[in-house]
């Protein structure tokens, strides 16, 4: 948007089965890599272009990490859930802040209300990455204490 290079059809590609993924690329086009702001942009901005407030079923997020194994051309096997012998990452969200209030609906809170700093816990590939809100790397080095 920041650039003004035009919308993908997001949902004729997913109708079309076609592989999609949701990503940042930083100061080139909107200057952060924060992807729960990408998330809320994407989600909103297609149920405008459309004019329905229903496009995208947040129930549906489950499936997310699915979509993004096919998107990066990784096998389910391999990622996409969290099961014994596959690459686990995890993230988990604090749901008590005020910009949570109220709560009724763990999709629609993760994806309309939680922002990158309700983020306590990241954990990839099975290492923490960060831990109560603290980078858990210190001089490219991962802290696993």
């Amino acid at each position: 948007m920041k650039l003004a290079s035009g919308v993908a059809p997001v949902p004729q590609m997913l109708k079309d089965d076609l592989p999609v993924g949701l990503g940042t690329d930083g100061a080139a086009s909107n200057n952060d890599l924060n992807l729960w702001e990408e998330m809320d942009t994407a989600a909103k901005l297609h149920k405008l272009i459309s004019k329905d407030p229903k496009l995208f079923r947040l129930k549906r997020l489950s499936r997310w990490p699915r979509f993004a194994a096919r998107a990066l051309c990784i096998s389910i096997r391999r990622i996409g859930s969290i099961e014994k012998g596959k690459r686990a990452d995890i993230v988990i969200v604090d749901l008590d802040d005020l910009n949570q209030t109220p709560y009724y609906n763990i999709y629609s809170d993760l994806v309309y209300a939680a922002k990158a700093g309700d983020v306590r816990t990241v954990v990839i590939e099975g290492r923490f990455v960060m831990r109560e809100s603290t980078l858990a790397y210190s001089h490219g080095r991962n802290d696993q204490s």
